[in-house]
């Protein structure tokens, strides 16, 4: 047993792979005072990922624990905000799912003076008068008659290329980040980054046509 442990141990050993931690921590940072951060994935990837580790970083190392994280699910349950979802939801197609949770983190925290952000944009699924501005890692939704200036560019993943062909879980949060680079790229007119990104992203994608890259395109369609 000890000489089959010292002889995979090499091949299984995950303690230098820190994309996700760093992937979860700098959204965090990224984000300003008071936060509302929906975190509703398209199929394709895993949301549970991103809650397990955001609830971590809360929970055990009390990190920006003025951030609320807003999901369905056991580990930020909507009742500790006295919010329900309407009967039903369960049955919903995924995309109808994002977009009631969406709109019921606006309807409750947009009169309380909270920004809302979303791990991945949202603007072409609810329709005329929203927008979503990409920070370079998740997305600040605004009405469209918002003037404010476009959210600052924040960028600090040193991990995020190490390994990152080995394994394609890891690939699918480095495409991730491509594809917001990008998207936050577009939002300023960067046409020149926005492509150094795209392509960036689809030489890594492990998926040809993934939900991450039909995700950024409905954005960009929409933009």
């Amino acid at each position: 047993l000890v000489a089959q442990m010292l002889a995979n141990y090499p091949v299984n050993d995950r303690s230098k792979e820190v994309l996700v931690d760093s992937y979860v921590r700098s959204i965090l940072t990224s984000l300003p005072a008071k936060a509302v951060l929906v975190v509703q994935e398209p199929v394709g990837f895993n949301t549970d990922t991103l809650v397990f580790n955001f609830a971590y970083l809360q929970y055990v190392e009390g990190i920006r624990t003025d951030v609320t994280i807003f999901t369905n699910g056991p580990v930020f349950p909507l009742a500790r905000l006295g919010l329900r979802l309407p009967a039903g939801y369960e049955h919903l197609e995924p995309t109808l799912q994002s977009t009631v949770l969406v709109h019921l983190a606006w309807d409750h925290f947009t009169p309380l003076g909270r920004p809302i952000y979303t791990s991945s944009p949202v603007d072409y699924l609810l329709g005329k008068g929203f927008r979503s501005y990409s920070n370079g890692l998740v997305f600040e939704l605004r009405t469209n008659s918002d003037s404010r200036v476009i959210p600052k560019k924040y960028f600090e993943l040193p991990h995020l290329t190490s390994g990152l062909m080995n394994d394609i879980s890891l690939r699918t949060f480095g495409v991730k980040v491509a594809y917001a680079q990008a998207a936050y790229s577009a939002d300023q007119g960067q046409l020149r980054l926005e492509r150094v990104a795209i392509l960036w992203a689809i030489t890594v994608d492990p998926e040809p046509f993934s939900t991450e890259y039909q995700t950024y395109l409905n954005h960009r369609a929409w933009v």
